[in-house]
């Protein structure tokens, strides 16, 4: 049986992949504050405001847009999150996990780069995106 979250996060992945127009973003970036124009760089972009994503949160935070962007930079795909919820808004420093987990969702691998300490927050498991994984 799964979780909410889990369902949640299944749900997201299936809604991303129905309008991937078979991109198969190799690199998620996630932006904050001040990071538009990183996203205004794109080409071919498709938007999926998070509010469509059941796994995604509602942003609060001037700045945050709080759309997925997926497209091509630099002659990649590549899976750009427009804002972020803060661990002050909520105090929780997963606030973004399922966002995340909906990205990864068996379409790409990562490997664990052990434990970083965040000023403020306190520590957390870090993780680097290496791939997508074949497809069965």
């Amino acid at each position: 049986m799964s979780t909410p979250l889990e369902q949640a996060i299944a749900a997201s992945a299936d809604h991303i992949a129905a309008q991937a127009a078979g991109r198969r973003p190799s690199l998620a970036v996630l932006l904050g504050s001040g990071w538009a124009p990183l996203a205004e760089r794109l080409q071919d972009a498709v938007a999926i405001p998070y509010a469509q994503l059941p796994a995604f949160p509602h942003l609060d935070v001037e700045g945050h847009k709080g759309t997925l962007l997926l497209g091509r930079l630099g002659g990649r795909e590549v899976a750009v999150l427009c804002g972020r919820k803060h661990f002050y808004e909520t105090g929780d420093a997963a606030a973004m996990k399922g966002a995340i987990r909906s990205l990864a969702a068996d379409a790409f691998a990562f490997e664990e780069r052990g434990i970083t300490e965040f000023k403020g927050i306190g520590a957390a498991r870090t993780y680097f995106l290496i791939g997508v994984r074949a497809k069965d």
